[in-house]
């Protein structure tokens, strides 16, 4: 894959060190056991996020509630 394909997973961090946002290419496939791999389909392939459901659940949260 190359770079500009940017088919992964983006957190931008404030001055604090905080998440602030978040970002992947389509939404991911998380599953309900929080230790199985994020994954997402980009261009008719799957690719696996760098983290696993529940951390993934865990940022999504996290910078949601930073963006209200």
């Amino acid at each position: 894959m190359e770079a500009k394909d940017n088919a992964y997973l983006g957190i931008n961090y404030n001055l604090e060190g905080k998440i602030c946002k978040l970002t992947v290419p389509n939404p991911p496939v998380v599953s309900q056991n929080p230790l199985w791999p994020a994954l997402v389909m980009y261009h008719g392939q799957i690719y696996t996020l760098p983290v696993n459901s529940g951390h993934y659940n865990y940022i999504t949260r996290v910078s949601y509630s930073k963006s209200r």
